[in-house]
């Protein structure tokens, strides 16, 4: 991601943190999903990000759908 808009996108979520959690309970889908990525973005290797299980079931219902995708390739395309 190019410096300039990683910088926005920080700025952005920063600026609408507190609001996001005031909005969601602490435990719902949105507030661990906002987290996750404002944590994320944080890093300097995203390959290092331990991400919640909440967020891996997420990932792997939106890949559900490709059928033809073995176990280990969708592991291996989403990280894990």
């Amino acid at each position: 991601m190019d410096e300039h808009l990683h910088e926005d996108l920080s700025s952005v979520m920063e600026e609408n943190h507190q609001m996001i959690l005031d909005k969601y309970p602490e435990d719902s889908f949105m507030a661990i999903f906002w987290k996750q990525q404002k944590h994320a973005a944080s890093l300097k290797n995203a390959k290092s990000m331990k991400w919640e299980a909440a967020m891996i079931r997420y990932k792997l219902e939106l890949c559900g759908e490709n059928k033809g995708q073995n176990l280990y390739e969708l592991f291996e395309s989403l990280s894990i």
